[in-house]
């Protein structure tokens, strides 16, 4: 894995080219990957340690939050779904910047449309929480693969309203926006839901745990040893 120091060292000089030709904070967002998600705690440590939440205006950590790329996904019930996605909500509404870079519908097992649907409302609400906002996976899609495609898939199935209108607005916990306690545990959904969020998005490729730094490290930050 980068270790965490340097990917910072980068990251600040990314920061330092995009300002330096004219991009300012008021124009222009840098957007920085955290690969995978269960790195962020150690990256805001270290981004805090340096002060550059203070040092660096308009920048955020970027978040792909699927549901897929591993079986363990398919053990959860519709209910567990959304339990991942208030954990993710918690999580964005504590970041000083974030967005959700990318997420589907896409989860393994067979669903109703009813809960379908109900899953799109939930992410929506809970990626509402990232104060630089969501991007679904694509507008435009291959035919088949309509949980990926959010004109036919989604918009065109009316799993979303179109337009998203009020729902846009629409926040999975509205008071933890307005400065009450956050619950203790906001990097986890706990039980089985957490310990399936781990392996589907840690393990979802044995590439992506090894440069995650390795199972003991994820599983601690997972677990608070």
């Amino acid at each position: 894995a980068i270790p965490c120091g340097v990917l910072c060292d980068y990251y600040e000089e990314a920061i330092a080219v995009v300002r330096s030709a004219g991009m300012t904070p008021g124009r222009v967002a840098v957007i920085l990957p955290v690969f995978t998600q269960w790195r962020l705690a150690e990256l805001q440590q270290e981004w805090a340690r340096r002060g550059n939440w203070i040092k660096f205006d308009n920048v955020a950590w970027d978040l792909h939050l699927y549901h897929d790329f591993h079986p363990a996904w398919g053990l959860l019930s519709h209910r567990q779904h959304c339990e991942v996605a208030a954990a993710d909500a918690r999580t964005l509404a504590s970041l000083p910047g974030g967005v959700v870079g990318e997420w589907s519908l896409a989860r393994p097992g067979a669903y109703t449309e009813e809960e379908v649907s109900d899953f799109a409302v939930c992410q929506v609400r809970a990626y509402n929480h990232a104060l630089h906002g969501w991007f679904f996976w694509n507008w435009h899609d291959h035919e088949k693969l309509d949980k990926w495609d959010m004109q036919r898939g989604v918009f065109g199935r009316k799993r979303l309203p179109f337009p998203l209108g009020t729902l846009t607005t629409q926040l999975h916990n509205k008071a933890w926006e307005e400065g009450d306690a956050m619950p203790a545990s906001a990097d986890s959904s706990g039980g089985v839901a957490g310990v399936v969020s781990v392996l589907g998005r840690w393990v979802a490729d044995p590439l992506v745990g090894l440069y995650d730094g390795g199972l003991r490290s994820s599983l601690q930050r997972f677990l608070g040893w």
